[in-house]
């Protein structure tokens, strides 16, 4: 009777074999969803990750076909600017060709502008402003250090200048160039200055940032005025008669030549000078008073005679004889001294790293640096 008992009010084993069983069923499926979630959350990342990577994927190889198509297309334009340079020279259309660091500043023979770039887009401000310039007799390329500083000057026919300056360049933006009248020659000092010398021989300069006319030069006369760099800057002018002045008071090797009919100084401040009988005589550094060259071999100055033209790159000097032909002395480090095989030359022009020689059918001839083919190279060389 007990055992009855016990049996009507405890818990049945089969009913404790039943429940285990469905617990461990619930257990097992809780368990199985669990995992199956799991598994789903670690998909879902390796999916996620597998999608940023493809994503990132393309766009490294969008902007690579970018890059690639840009610089076809530059390099398209680069060629294309060069060809027109090319064809120009060729075919006596400029009269005067400058190389700056971003463009190839060309003086057409109507007195216009035609400037070809580096990049399609540079500078397009300061294009529109020398776009429109007409009788233009001359121009100059001042402080061509590359990007915005770049700054063009062009001397009209009726001796008053035109400026298009960089924005980087502050004397060029300041300066009030309604004073120079009467210009019948601009030059530059170093890349870094304009010179300006007036019909009767009034000398103006934006040294220093300012325009001013040197206080000895008020009341004379030169032929041409030439600048070198010291502690100060000195400037020499050319008299009619052939002889020298000078702002420096020391009476160095130079201020002894005479009979002179042009001169120049290259960047180191060495003088030479071009007589009256066609040679070419040293005159020593303006502000050292050193009596040896450091670029030029003197032993080959000598041996220039009837030269009738001379002009000076940064640290070469090119010398035009009377027979059309040319000859370069001094740095060579860009091709710029390599003048053999020119002919029919009748007015040469160095500055820079580069020569120029203009013949007389109206072909322009270059050697040396040119910012157009430095750029084609340069994408060439790099081309990812």
């Amino acid at each position: 009777m007990k055992r009855k008992k016990a049996q009507k009010n405890g818990i049945s084993p089969i009913v404790l074999v039943v429940v285990a069983i469905i617990a461990l069923g619930i257990g097992y499926l809780l368990a199985r969803k669990n995992n199956d979630k799991g598994s789903n959350t670690v998909s879902n990342t390796e999916e996620q990750t597998e999608t940023v990577a493809k994503t990132r994927m393309i766009e490294e190889t969008s902007e690579k076909v970018e890059e690639t198509m840009v610089k076809e297309l530059n390099q398209e334009f680069l060629v294309n600017n060069i060809e027109a340079l090319n064809n120009g020279m060729a075919q006596g259309i400029f009269k005067q060709v400058k190389f700056g660091e971003n463009a190839a500043y060309c003086l057409n023979n109507d007195g216009t502008i035609t400037v070809y770039t580096i990049e399609e887009d540079y500078n397009l401000e300061k294009r529109n402003e020398y776009s429109s310039w007409n009788n233009i007799v001359g121009i100059e390329v001042v402080n061509s250090r590359g990007g915005d500083r770049e700054s063009i000057i062009g001397l009209r026919d009726d001796g008053t200048v035109a400026v298009a300056a960089g924005t980087e360049v502050g004397r060029f933006k300041i300066v009030d160039f309604s004073g120079w009248k009467d210009i019948k020659w601009i030059d530059t000092v170093d890349s870094d200055d304009l010179l300006g010398l007036t019909s009767e021989g009034k000398f103006f300069s934006t040294y220093d940032n300012h325009i001013s006319d040197v206080d000895f030069l008020k009341d004379i006369n030169c032929k041409k005025v030439v600048c070198a760099w010291g502690v100060d800057l000195s400037v020499i002018g050319l008299l009619p008669d052939g002889s020298l002045v000078s702002s420096d008071a020391y009476p160095y090797m130079y201020m002894s030549l005479s009979g002179l009919k042009d001169m120049v100084v290259l960047s180191n401040n060495e003088f030479f000078g071009l007589t009256e009988d066609g040679h070419v005589v040293f005159g020593g550094n303006v502000v050292s008073d050193s009596s040896n060259s450091e670029y030029v071999d003197l032993n080959l100055i000598k041996e220039l005679v009837d030269i009738r033209a001379i002009d000076a790159g940064i640290n070469h000097l090119v010398a035009l004889r009377s027979d059309g032909t040319v000859v370069a002395l001094g740095n060579n480090s860009r091709g710029q001294c390599n003048v053999g095989e020119w002919k029919d030359i009748v007015r040469v022009e160095a500055f820079g790293n580069t020569t120029i020689g203009y013949a007389s059918d109206g072909r322009v001839y270059y050697t040396g640096y040119n910012c157009l083919e430095d750029a084609l190279k340069e994408l060439q060389t790099n081309p990812s």
